[in-house]
């Protein structure tokens, strides 16, 4: 799928070099290919928290979305996005996007999380689940294409006091997501 993106990219940037005057031509080619060797660069990266998988581990990282979802039997359970920074024993090179169901539901624990906090969080990395039935959903391709390549179902999330009270990122982005949640609906 990426060799076919880029193909196209190339295509219409050729057709695109074609119009644009010759002086900037040189420019446009150059940034294409700079972002095209990125892109092959990010896609060789080893994958961080494939080693993690099956084993319960602590993992470290940023909020990026909170959820609060019922299951069939009307039981509360949340999801997070996290980019995943770290582990207890590891430092990733670059952040890892996963999706976090915590099915202990804690009410406070819905109070303290907001986007852009530094979370800790105790929990088993899976990969999701493939297509199930011919033709249908296809779980893991839809989380690829929003960039997840892992789920984490936490036991234990928590944020670190220092962290959280401290961070004037924090506060700013609590008030823009008080403000997307009381007044955007």
């Amino acid at each position: 799928l990426s060799i076919y993106l880029a193909f196209i990219l190339a295509i219409i940037l050729l057709i695109r070099t074609l119009y644009v005057p010759k002086q900037r031509s040189w420019l446009v080619l150059f940034f294409y290919m700079m972002s095209l060797l990125n892109f092959q660069y990010q896609a060789c990266l080893p994958d961080e928290i494939g080693d993690y998988t099956g084993k319960s581990n602590k993992f470290y990282g940023i909020v990026k979305t909170i959820q609060i979802k019922e299951n069939y039997t009307d039981e509360k359970y949340l999801t997070l996005e996290v980019d995943v920074t770290h582990t207890a024993d590891k430092k990733f090179e670059r952040k890892e996007r996963v999706l976090i169901k915590n099915y202990n539901y804690d009410a406070k624990l819905e109070r303290v999380l907001f986007p852009g906090e530094y979370i800790e969080f105790y929990g088993i990395a899976e990969k999701p689940s493939g297509r199930r039935n011919p033709g249908c959903f296809d779980y893991k391709l839809y989380l690829q294409s929003v960039n997840i390549k892992y789920i984490i179902v936490a036991n234990n999330i928590c944020v670190p006091k220092n962290q959280s009270e401290y961070s004037i990122i924090c506060k700013i982005k609590r008030c823009m997501y008080f403000f997307k949640e009381n007044y955007l609906k």
